[in-house]
């Protein structure tokens, strides 16, 4: 298993980056657990982590919250604020996911800003539909 030196922690970046396969993700998620501070980890590399290994790190997160899906709720504003930031459609479709599979208080519904999240999601999506028309 691939370890930080520094901590003896597991660096689920490293490990990600390994294989790409479910059984390896459903791995990973296994490390995870049902322990807030690794998924805080995992939640880390989805939010500040570079390509290719924040989609990879998105599928865990999804594996993770399978099994254990409490572990969102403390990323629940977060997310819906970082949706239009995250690049990768892949990324967002697992993100959009997580949340779909959440009540959403009533006070996200609409933004300060005034921006739906049906708003923040299609403002990507729109810009990448004309690629496919």
């Amino acid at each position: 298993m691939i370890e930080n030196s520094e901590n003896n922690s597991i660096d689920y970046g490293r490990l990600l980056m390994q294989q790409l396969s479910r059984r390896h993700v459903e791995f990973v998620a296994h490390c995870i657990g049902n322990s807030e501070k690794e998924f805080e980890r995992l939640m880390n590399i989805v939010m500040h982590g570079k390509e290719p290994v924040v989609q990879r790190a998105a599928w865990a997160m999804d594996a993770c919250l399978e099994a254990y899906p409490e572990l969102l709720s403390p990323y629940v504003e977060t997310l819906i604020d970082a949706l239009p930031q995250f690049s990768n459609n892949g990324v967002k479709r697992q993100v959009v996911k997580a949340l779909a599979a959440r009540v959403i208080p009533e006070k996200f519904e609409v933004q300060k800003s005034g921006v739906s999240i049906e708003e923040k999601i299609n403002t990507k999506t729109q810009k990448s539909h004309y690629w496919y028309q």
